[in-house]
């Protein structure tokens, strides 16, 4: 079994200072003790800046490594190439943007 975890970053709301975003820890918790339980292959995988500070903090919340995808281009297009032939994949719920950001067309499961 193939489990992927896609996780992004977030703000701190008073200091404004880069973190892992709470929903993502989440679903990386549920993950991995899904992984662990049936003994399947764990990825943790984000779309965005391989530098930002926040992303090692997933690995502290227990993620064996994050794997940083090259977006240069159609972010959804390198998800969906990268996501290809994983049983389960997690995300967190979207909140509300205060932005206008790109967002992944909504298709069909992938089996």
């Amino acid at each position: 079994m193939k489990i992927a975890v896609l996780v992004s970053t977030g703000r701190h709301p008073v200091s404004g200072a880069a973190r892992y975003s709470r929903n993502d820890a989440s679903a990386l918790t549920i993950a991995i003790d899904i992984a662990r339980a049936h003994h399947a292959q764990l990825d943790v995988l984000h779309a965005g800046d391989p530098a930002d500070p926040a992303l090692q903090e997933y690995l502290a919340l227990g993620a064996p490594k994050v794997e940083v995808l090259n977006t240069q281009g159609d972010a959804c297009a390198a998800l969906a190439q990268r996501l290809a032939g994983y049983d389960l994949v997690f995300t967190a719920r979207a909140r509300k943007a205060r932005t206008t950001a790109a967002r992944c067309p909504t298709s069909s499961p992938m089996r």
